[in-house]
């Protein structure tokens, strides 16, 4: 006798529907969408506030990385907004959200920032993400729940390495911090509910005298070395592949400043439209991804940061030589005291004046001014089939010539802001890597004098640098050592 099985009884799935008898043509789902998009530029904006206060090169480059994810999150959800009738990615929000984003950016100190992001925002929007998605009908706003899963999936990336931080890295959130946060995100109905729009809101985090940026960016430990080998570089770079090859992945792990200066544009240049952020948090990326490259290669020859050091881009804040100190005295311990470093020195607040000019020198001096010799090592580097560091120069390259084109492109509204000519860039960037190069061949003229003797210390470890990369990668054609170009700054 076969026995009844007792199914429970089921019922349809609660769901929250999107439109009511006002909503016209307009669901619910895109002034959600419009808030969800202010605190993801939240988030990008808090990154870029308080990345510079990271000073592990690891930590460094994920932050890099978690900055262009949020770019890519954010131009997610604005194409999903553009494609509803009359969505306006740009739409104001409730000044509740700008309430939240204040608060986080207000930390009292970077780790406390960190728990703000990663442990509060970020969770508090997955969280939302996944209420959404459980509510919604699966089949009519399958784009919005396609688009969600693939954020999430980000996301859960991004606190995956928040976690793995904190078990390294233990600490308590200020309590004071963290109830304001609280206070805020309940506020903010969770991130979870259409809110009020009352007054609308400003930018996320706009830059307020009350928070300001660290003038240099932290360093990893052991980023001073004990001597300076630049000036070899500049005396040998036209003659010597060796030295080259040496140059280029110490000049590469160099670019890592410049992706902590770029979060300085981000969160000063509030003013730009969205599409600049994303090309300058894209530039950022790539520029962090350089500076990693040229690590990496370092490393494969047995190299560490210490032997080459972390330069700074900005010395002014560190206890330098006197000036008229002979180049023979500069080039050992180049950093007097590491310890001397104020890192916590306050930024001058950027103006449209000075990001315009900083975009002006990379795009279209320094980047511009690169590509000859830049070419020169990645055919040189094949040729003798050193094929890692001609990789490293092709990316390079190709990325380079999209930066170029970023500051042809937002050239003209950075100078419309900052109320000066621009009608002349370019005939300015030549006029300026032609002083540059100048003054790179009076300095090399000074180079070729130094001292060739291994009783002089930077020369003895400019050599010892010079047999690790050949004996962990030969050149295999010796007689590919043709001349080439000088360095150009």
């Amino acid at each position: 006798m076969e026995t009844a099985i007792n199914l429970p009884e089921t019922s349809a799935p609660s769901r929250k529907i999107l439109v009511s008898p006002d909503s016209r043509h307009i669901p619910h789902s895109v002034p959600l969408l419009n808030q969800w998009q202010y605190v993801e530029r939240t988030i990008h904006r808090l990154l870029a506030a308080w990345g510079r206060h990271m000073s592990d090169w690891d930590g460094k480059a994920t932050l890099h990385r978690h900055v262009w994810d949020q770019a890519e999150i954010i131009r997610r959800i604005r194409t999903r907004i553009a494609q509803f009738p009359g969505g306006k990615p740009d739409a104001p929000v409730s000044s509740l959200l700008a309430n939240l984003a204040d608060t986080a950016l207000l930390a009292p100190c970077f780790e406390d920032a960190l728990d703000g992001i990663y442990k509060y925002i970020l969770q508090g929007q997955t969280k939302a993400y996944v209420e959404y998605v459980q509510n919604a009908h699966p089949v009519h706003d399958g784009p919005s729940l396609s688009l969600f899963h693939e954020i999430n999936t980000i996301k859960e990336q991004h606190f995956f390495w928040y976690r793995s931080y904190r078990r390294q890295f233990p600490h308590t959130t200020d309590r004071t911090y963290e109830q304001a946060l609280q206070r805020a995100l309940s506020e903010a109905g969770a991130l979870q509910s259409i809110l009020p729009l009352a007054e609308g809101s400003t930018i996320p985090c706009r830059p307020t005298e009350s928070f300001q940026l660290p003038q240099v960016s932290r360093r990893p430990a052991g980023w001073a070395p004990n001597f300076d080998i630049y000036p070899y570089f500049s005396a040998d770079f036209a003659n010597n592949i060796e030295s080259r090859r040496l140059f280029w992945g110490t000049a590469y792990l160099q670019e890592m400043n410049l992706p902590d200066d770029q979060l300085a544009w981000l969160y000063y240049g509030d003013y730009m439209p969205w599409d600049w952020h994303y090309d300058i948090s894209r530039h950022l990326w790539d520029e962090s991804r350089h500076g990693c490259s040229g690590y990496s290669r370092l490393q494969d020859w047995g190299i560490s940061l210490h032997d080459v050091g972390f330069h700074l881009y900005h010395g002014e804040h560190l206890r330098r030589h006197p000036e008229g100190t002979p180049l023979v005295k500069r080039m050992i311990k180049p950093y007097v005291d590491e310890a001397r470093a104020d890192f916590s020195r306050p930024m001058t607040a950027l103006t449209p004046d000075s990001i315009y000019q900083a975009v002006f020198h990379v795009g279209m001096v320094a980047e511009s001014g690169h590509f000859i010799v830049k070419n020169e090592g990645y055919d040189d580097f094949r040729a003798v089939q050193d094929l890692e560091s001609a990789e490293m120069m092709l990316f390079d390259i190709i990325d380079e010539t999209a930066h170029v084109q970023y500051a042809h492109r937002w050239l003209p509204l950075l100078a419309e802001h900052a109320k000066i000519d621009n009608s002349d860039y370019r005939a300015r960037a030549v006029q300026e890597r032609k002083r540059l190069q100048e003054h790179e061949i009076a300095f090399i003229k000074e180079a070729e004098s130094l001292p060739r003797n291994l009783s002089f210390g930077p020369w003895r470890h400019y050599q010892d640098l010079l047999a690790k990369v050949r004996q962990a990668c030969p050149i295999l054609d010796s007689a590919n050592h043709r001349p080439r170009s000088i360095k150009p700054m």
